[in-house]
């Protein structure tokens, strides 16, 4: 849905300010439970507030001075339910396996997108949230699982890709950051791994036990362009 309007000539502080407005009204919600032999499996939840899709109409209508974009702002809302497109991607990629989806309009009119799959491999797991959804389409996290030193080590690295080498769309980004912080504080990113080996040591914000959480803002990922989630495991 957002490559589509990317791909419209719009002036680059625009679709800068696009992707600010779009990620403060997101919340990204991930469990994974892995295998000693690097398969398992994910939920996986979107949540997408309405203020998401008031936002993304109101840009496009002011960028159609004919009203021939309203039929798209009506259908904005339901989007994300379009669900067969999710499930063939799945279903077509090697190592996934589909086992429920479905998205779902909550009582505070939010858009849950849920998912939940089986891996063969842990690595699967970068791939999973561009079959999900367009939004990141061009933004692949990098798994690695590897023996350091006895022990095994994860980690997932995601880095956002730059908007250009423009010094002044860098600099102008810079500013919206600023000046638009306090509309990141509302998009959460939860990412939970239940691990099958003791931890060693790890970067999460909580554990209990072999069962680790990050929660963080969306707003500082989003603001340093890059996420390391990292888990040193003891194997048995």
């Amino acid at each position: 849905m957002i490559s589509t309007i990317k791909r419209q000539i719009f002036p680059i502080y625009i679709l800068v300010l696009l992707t600010l407005v779009f990620s403060s009204c997101i919340s990204v919600e991930r469990t994974i439970k892995l295998n000693s032999d690097g398969s398992g499996e994910e939920v996986l939840k979107l949540i997408y507030q309405k203020e998401f899709y008031n936002m993304l109409g109101t840009f496009t209508m002011m960028f159609d001075s004919t009203g021939g974009q309203s039929n798209l702002m009506d259908s904005m809302y339901n989007a994300t339910s379009e669900l067969s497109k999710l499930r063939s991607s799945f279903e077509s990629t090697e190592g996934l396996r589909l086992i429920e989806s479905y998205s779902r309009i909550q009582p505070d009119s939010s858009n849950l997108v849920y998912v939940n799959y089986a891996f063969d491999s842990v690595y699967k797991i970068g791939e999973s949230m561009n079959k999900v959804s367009d939004d990141f389409e061009d933004q692949p996290a990098k798994i690695t699982y590897e023996t350091e030193d006895g022990n095994i080590v994860f980690r997932y690295l995601y880095e956002s890709p730059d908007v250009g080498n423009d010094p002044s769309a860098d600099s102008l980004k810079a500013q919206m950051m600023s000046g638009m912080a306090s509309m990141f504080q509302n998009g959460k990113f939860r990412f939970e791994l239940n691990s099958p080996y003791d931890v060693v040591s790890s970067n999460a914000t909580s554990q209990d036990g072999r069962n680790l959480v990050w929660d963080l803002p969306l707003s500082d990922i989003i603001t340093n362009n890059r996420l390391l989630i990292e888990a040193v495991l003891k194997p048995e």
